[in-house]
């Protein structure tokens, strides 16, 4: 089992993956190594593989409170809800009030739509708390949503306070107002891009936060070339394979809509709009 754990630490997830598929040859109903297949297969991009593992591993019944929460994170990310919260129910009835469960909680009932249910989740999650920053980021987000700007401003500056180099809730302050000139978030956004040259998803983020606050006291220039940097950032990560394989994905798993035989062209045509935001 150290070894497991030492080869997925390195990123060796094949040997990792054949040392897990050995020892289920012989204990097929070892919970941690049924789990640690389901998040091995799940970092290889290998949804269906490691939702099967997943829950086997929950079928198992496993007794351990951090184990179920984990397993229900990455149901979460599998798209499996109903199963996610199945565990983490159990991962709470082990251990009531366990942070990390109930932060793993609100992240899948904000993803069905269930903000006042996460909202009152998180209220639950303390300041001592190791998953308190991003709580306090995930509130604010749903804030976001709902139209709280106030309050999710106060939940991103909370973050920042907790973690200040967390720059989802930088990039996401920024977009709760408009900023005037003098405000200390300029210097405070400058100093977080100079600390952040080894980190490009971060200098990304906080370029675009930069410009656009530059741009709210309509200094257009210097918002430009932010925006510019950002971009070459953007274009920088892209990946063609990994995109052309996720689209190979979806064309495989959806199917063609046909036109509704309804549509006569003579009233309002549906539209379908696709895009996305640049820092995430």
């Amino acid at each position: 089992m150290r070894e497991i754990r030492a080869q997925i630490a390195r990123g060796d997830l094949t040997s990792a993956e054949m040392s897990c598929r050995q020892i289920l040859k012989i204990q097929p109903e070892d919970i941690t190594v049924n789990f640690f297949l389901a998040f091995i297969l799940w970092q290889k991009k290998q949804p269906e593989a490691a939702l099967v593992y997943c829950r086997q591993t929950l079928a198992l019944k496993p007794d351990d409170a951090g184990l179920l929460s984990d397993l229900g994170n990455i149901f979460r990310e599998l798209g499996a809800n109903s199963d996610a919260l199945a565990a983490l129910d159990l991962s709470l009835q082990l251990r009531p009030g366990n942070p990390g469960a109930l932060y793993n909680r609100a992240l899948v009932l904000d993803t069905l739509g269930r903000e006042q249910e996460a909202l009152q989740l998180i209220e639950s999650i303390k300041p001592e708390d190791g998953v308190f920053p991003k709580a306090r980021y995930l509130r604010g987000t749903i804030r976001q949503g709902l139209g709280d700007m106030l309050g999710a401003e106060a939940d991103f500056l909370g973050c920042i306070e907790a973690e200040p180099g967390h720059s989802g809730a930088w990039h996401a302050l920024v977009s709760t107002r408009r900023f005037s000139q003098g405000e200390k978030i300029f210097k405070l956004l400058e100093g977080r891009l100079a600390d952040s040259s080894k980190d490009t998803a971060a200098r990304q983020r906080y370029l675009f936060a930069l410009a656009k606050v530059h741009d709210d006291i309509q200094d257009y220039e210097i918002a430009s070339d932010y925006l510019l940097e950002a971009n070459r950032l953007v274009n920088a990560r892209y990946n063609r394979p990994e995109i052309e394989k996720r689209l190979k994905l979806l064309y495989e798993n959806f199917p063609t809509v046909q036109p509704s035989s309804n549509l006569t062209g003579t009233g309002p045509n549906p539209v379908f709009i696709a895009g996305g935001m640049n820092a995430t």
